[in-house]
């Protein structure tokens, strides 16, 4: 009899100590006041936690969110935002974490809310 598998063969799950965010990608929408984000992370047997916070050019917090125990290596969300200076770039962070404890890993990426770099 031929065996089914339901599961993916990919990488083994990490345990809490070894899981780290892999990538975090920042995709502004057209019309400025929304970004996509696209966090992946290694494989995991515990489920992490993540805190997300966007900056702007002022390294001033404009928006954040909690992420409690994903079920996926992949998480997205759409982020709502009302840059000041939309044509400036702006940072997306990611700490990944466990219970209350410091983040084990953080990751960031800067964008342009407008969705492209000025020009000079």
């Amino acid at each position: 009899m031929q065996e089914i598998f339901f599961f993916d063969d990919g990488p083994a799950p990490l345990p809490k100590k070894d899981v780290y965010i892999d990538h975090v990608k920042a995709h502004p929408y057209p019309d400025g006041k929304r970004v996509q984000v696209t966090i992946t992370l290694s494989p995991f047997l515990e489920k992490p936690n993540l805190a997300i916070r966007i900056n702007d050019h002022n390294n001033e917090v404009i928006v954040t969110a909690e992420v409690l125990e994903p079920i996926s290596v992949t998480t997205e969300i759409t982020l709502h935002i009302k840059p000041n200076s939309p044509q400036l770039s702006h940072s997306l962070i990611v700490d990944l974490y466990y219970e209350q404890d410091e983040p084990q890993d953080t990751k960031s990426v800067d964008f342009y809310p407008s969705g492209e770099a000025p020009t000079s």
